[in-house]
């Protein structure tokens, strides 16, 4: 068995327990996949309409390891207003989702904004880089917070 944390954002929140608010824990068997964690919770795959896994955009099929970290966010979600021809990945080939521009990124504690075109060149990320590249290990500047506190601005 292994533990997986899960985030869920916008109209996917109910999907949560109260008793797990933010990032909720959840056990699955060895070798389980995205879309098995997605069922577990009780959510209808067509509802989520992008994933990532430690902060990386991932696929349905992607098998999971123990302590990863799943963001889930629904179909209605804003961020997709400017992300043209943007769908759920089901696995590999022709259902990979399209990626758009790189988006900022806020921290939940502090508010300070992460700005790709900018980077954070004082703590060793260059201009240019996406979140999801920046080093695990990276913390905010401001706070200190880890990145998994962040969300999309």
């Amino acid at each position: 068995m292994i533990t997986v944390y899960v985030k869920l954002m916008g109209s996917l929140l109910p999907y949560g327990s109260p008793e797990q608010p933010g990032l909720i824990e959840i056990t699955l068997k060895n070798g389980a996949t995205v879309q098995e964690a997605i069922q577990a919770l009780g959510i209808p795959k067509e509802r989520v309409k992008l994933i990532f896994v430690n902060h990386t955009g991932a696929f349905l099929d992607q098998p999971l390891k123990e302590g990863d970290r799943i963001s889930l966010f629904p179909a209605e979600y804003p961020v997709f207003t400017d992300w043209e021809g943007s769908i759920l990945s089901k696995g590999s080939g022709d259902e990979r989702i399209r990626e758009g521009e790189m988006k900022k990124w806020k921290c939940s504690i502090c508010g300070y904004i992460y700005d790709p075109s900018k980077g954070d060149p004082e703590n060793g990320v260059k201009p240019g880089t996406a979140f999801e590249e920046i080093p695990e290990d990276w913390v905010c500047p401001t706070c200190g917070a880890t990145k998994d506190i962040f969300e999309l601005d």
